[in-house]
């Protein structure tokens, strides 16, 4: 069988590229390592992914049943010892910088979006990943869970991820959002942002308005507000229901 023929090894090409090697050499990932190498652990970092393993016995009995295959994606070792020692002393950084070169690569490949719109647009929301709170007891969520919270920007241009980071599972969405040194991208003037409800805070939606960026955000229940009636250029379309001119009526009225 061809290694170089088969679908996973082609994903892993795309994985690498030539950038790979001197990222692990600019962190010395790979020094004083005599069984797992970066590339190696990348490999099976990558196959837990797409076979949605949970711990690192599933791993390493998954990988086990498949010893007759290492050959065609380059494993020589599965231990679950060993891919721990890995995963906890290997640098981060070499990680984060492989997903920044994969992102640029990524941005050359993909095609513009279809959008009838010209205007760039971004939607901005985040996802709580559960941890166990025995194994990371810095990430209390709750009283028996544990879990981190995965902030991301998508750019739908291609949509590809611009803006990714990490926080404690109690970190709001909101909260996140008008922390500055979150270092969340501002946005291009005459851009759109789509969020949902988390988002809303009042004084930090008039700051995107006053920046340019048009938002869309779902109105909650308990807003209180008065319309002032129709737009008057706004071309009637059976997919739009009202297109209105409202003003806070409770205690947002002075936001400025």
């Amino acid at each position: 069988m061809n290694r170089k023929n088969i679908i996973f090894h082609q994903l892993m090409h795309l994985l690498i590229q030539k950038n790979f090697r001197p990222i692990v050499n600019r962190y010395d990932g790979d020094k004083y390592v005599k069984k797992m190498g970066c590339l190696q652990q990348l490999t099976t970092l990558f196959y837990v992914q797409l076979k949605d393993l949970w711990s690192l016995r599933d791993i390493q009995t998954n990988l086990r049943t498949q010893a007759d295959k290492w050959h065609h994606v380059g494993l020589t070792t599965v231990a679950k010892s060993t891919l721990a020692d890995a995963n906890r002393e290997r640098p981060c950084q070499i990680w984060g910088e492989m997903f920044y070169s994969l992102y640029e690569h990524c941005q050359k490949l993909v095609p513009g979006h279809k959008f009838k719109i010209k205007m760039p647009v971004y939607t901005l929301d985040s996802t709580l990943i559960s941890l166990c709170l025995s194994q990371f007891p810095w990430a209390r969520y709750r009283k028996r869970k544990g879990a981190i919270k995965l902030h991301m920007l998508l750019d739908h241009d291609g949509c590809l991820p611009c803006y990714m980071s990490l926080t404690d599972g109690k970190r709001h969405d909101v909260t996140f959002a008008k922390d500055h040194e979150m270092g969340l991208p501002t946005l291009p003037p005459d851009s759109i942002l789509t969020a949902d409800r988390g988002y809303i805070d009042y004084k930090w939606l008039y700051s995107l308005h006053c920046k340019g960026t048009t938002f869309i955000v779902r109105a909650k229940s308990n807003m209180n507000y008065d319309d002032l009636g129709q737009h008057k250029e706004v071309k009637k379309r059976k997919s739009i229901l009202a297109d209105q001119v409202i003003e806070l009526s409770n205690e947002y009225t002075t936001i400025p």
